[in-house]
């Protein structure tokens, strides 16, 4: 059961205004006053060109990460609007659904939607695997983009399991904690037959397995592989 809206996990509250003075991999701004900023829930595989840098308006997530940094997201004074969708949008970045609540970052999805529709920035040569395709486990320990019809729904007392094939020893899976899809508004029983798109680090089970921490890491849809 999804969190009541007065239970439900915060979104980026505004923290001020700082100076950006150095950028670092992965998506790491280095603060006038000492202290980082993780760009929240973001993945690229390289630094982008160009990023920028003097004042800024910062908004943060309350926690930080389990490197001392804070997470959130920079309005630089220059262009006035988010860097986290300037960089989505213009394809520089991809969502990795992590520390962000679901409902928080549907405009970042949006911006998404239409960079992959354009094939803008890394959109332009990313490959999406089909889930029924064999050999997936030799790309595990990657970031990727894999799509298929969900075959059945398998549950345990601990994990729930969506299976793209009758064979899960040389199958797509994908797998979830229990403990965590008990607070997602996503009904995973409804998925049998229906095709999704599933993104996360791959890892060499049966057939290639990703583990699903974040309800944003599935999606709803016919994504076809390429």
């Amino acid at each position: 059961m999804a969190a009541s809206a007065d239970t439900a996990p915060p979104c980026l509250v505004p923290a001020g205004t700082i100076s950006i003075e150095a950028w670092s991999h992965p998506l790491t701004a280095h603060l006038a006053d000492e202290r980082q900023l993780r760009l929240a829930d973001l993945y690229a595989p390289a630094l982008p060109e160009k990023m920028p840098l003097g004042a800024a308006e910062l908004a943060v997530l309350p926690a930080e990460d389990r490197w001392g940094r804070l997470v959130g997201d920079l309005v630089p004074k220059a262009t006035g609007g988010s860097l986290r969708a300037a960089l989505v949008g213009r394809g520089l970045a991809f969502i990795e659904p992590a520390a962000m609540p679901e409902r928080c970052d549907a405009d970042l999805r949006e911006q998404e939607r239409r960079a992959e529709r354009d094939r803008l920035g890394l959109w332009e040569r990313v490959r999406i695997f089909d889930a029924t395709q064999p050999g997936l486990e030799a790309h595990a320990g990657t970031r990727v983009f894999v799509a298929g019809t969900v075959a059945s729904v398998g549950r345990t007392k601990r994990t729930t399991y969506l299976n793209f094939g009758a064979e899960y020893r040389t199958d797509f899976t994908a797998m979830m904690d229990n403990s965590a899809v008990a607070d997602w508004e996503m009904d995973l029983e409804t998925l049998e037959g229906v095709p999704v798109r599933v993104r996360g680090v791959l890892e060499a089970w049966n057939g290639g397995l990703i583990r699903i921490e974040h309800p944003a890491q599935l999606e709803r849809g016919d994504y076809r592989a390429r």
